[in-house]
């Protein structure tokens, strides 16, 4: 590079401002990182989750029904919290929107879960496993989220923008629960 060239390489780059999809539009894919009450409330909600399925795992006490957990767990129980903060560690990066969504999905996760395990610990009764089974209290918090994100869209009225942004964060959560689904299939 000659010293009279117009190109500053230590200029700040375009390819952020790339990523914006409608022009104007202040929401990003990667907004600033931004621990708000969605994201913390997340983060203890997991806490709960986490800190209940180790104890009534490492009491024996009750048995693993997540697919991908139970494999990571056998073989040592530190899986147990990076599994479950792997997605939500990632929420304060995400766009509003976005951020509430998949706040919503693991605030409910770890709050019916959390509950659900430690009623399996102190009573011997699994309340919402036992009653409704896993996977549907799994879809009971898949729609939850969806609930959280109509909410978000019918206020914003930006549909195609925010199903963008989601679908994106989604394909994020899916590779690295998918990594997790690997590694749990190694071990």
């Amino acid at each position: 590079m000659t010293p009279d060239s117009d190109v500053n390489p230590f200029a700040p780059s375009t390819k952020l401002a790339e990523l914006e999809l409608i022009p104007g539009t202040p929401e990003r894919l990667v907004g600033p990182y931004r621990v708000d009450l969605w994201a913390a409330t997340t983060f203890l909600a997991t806490l709960l989750n986490a800190s209940s399925i180790w104890i009534f795992f490492t009491n024996g006490t009750g048995a693993i029904l997540e697919p991908i957990l139970t494999p990571l767990a056998q073989q040592s129980a530190l899986w147990i919290p990076v599994y479950c903060f792997a997605v939500p560690l990632l929420i304060p990066f995400m766009p509003d929107t976005v951020r509430q969504t998949f706040a919503a999905l693991f605030i409910s996760v770890g709050l019916i879960f959390g509950i659900n395990n430690l009623c399996g610990h102190f009573l011997g009764a699994f309340v919402f496993v036992n009653t409704f089974g896993w996977y549907q209290t799994v879809v009971c918090c898949l729609v939850i989220a969806l609930l959280v994100f109509a909410q978000c869209v019918s206020r914003s009225g930006h549909f195609a923008r925010l199903c963008h942004f989601t679908a994106k964060w989604a394909t994020i959560a899916v590779c690295v629960h998918g990594f997790f689904f690997l590694v749990s299939r190694t071990v």
